[in-house]
């Protein structure tokens, strides 16, 4: 005679997340490289254009290039995607032990300033002067070409990091941000680049946040 299986009852706890502000300080320049509307629009016409004929390529505009690759938030600001961080973060827990790629995922988060005026996409302010206009050489399959893309020589950001504190202390979110910044950094030519051995653009030190001023009142 067949006996009935007992269930047994798990116990589920709320999220334990908590948040810490800490200041990212640049070391070396940053190089931002968004894909840029123009470059969207023009795959989506050839992918929709029932004529294929190929029109005459225009002039490279490199101002208009260097501009589209910057990240500009709805309020004029430039700013770094929350993204870029968040995986830095998560790519550094590959060398450590105890916290994997897989779990990091669900383990941080990032407050946004701001929001790309034209996608969208969570940004965090960047704090430094206007961008320098770079142009540079490329290689692109067997050939060469060049990129305008904008280069931020002396910068920050200041960050609200949301993390289960089941997992993790705000030591050690500290500690595996600056793990991130000085081994894998973000934007082009970072060290744990995509292509060949990487650069060392892109990388930073965590400090303490600004201390911020009350307003006077009038």
């Amino acid at each position: 005679m067949a006996t009935a299986k007992k269930s047994s009852r798990i116990t589920i706890t709320p999220p334990n997340f908590q948040s810490v502000q800490l200041r990212l300080q640049g070391m070396s320049p940053l190089m931002q490289n968004k894909f840029s509307k123009k470059a969207v629009d023009a795959i989506a016409e050839k992918q929709t254009a029932s004529d294929a004929v190929k029109k005459p390529r225009a002039p490279k505009d490199y101002k208009a290039e260097f501009n589209a690759a910057r990240y500009v938030s709805r309020q004029g600001w430039d700013g770094v995607p929350c993204r870029q961080i968040r995986a830095s973060m998560i790519r550094a827990c590959a060398n450590i032990d105890g916290l994997d790629m897989t779990r990091a995922k669900s383990a941080f988060f990032i407050d946004a300033d701001g929001f790309d005026r034209t996608d969208g996409t969570p940004l965090l302010k960047i704090e430094s002067k206007k961008p320098i206009h770079d142009t540079r050489p490329v290689a692109i399959v067997n050939t060469f070409d060049l990129r305008n893309r904008p280069i931020y020589t002396d910068w920050a950001v200041t960050m609200t990091l949301n993390f289960d504190a089941d997992l993790c202390t705000e030591t050690d979110v500290a500690n595996l941000l600056a793990r991130a910044g000085a081994t894998i950094g973000i934007g082009e030519l970072r060290p744990l680049g995509k292509k060949g051995f990487g650069g060392d653009f892109g990388m930073w030190e965590v400090q303490a946040p600004k201390k911020t001023r009350k307003r006077k009142s009038a």
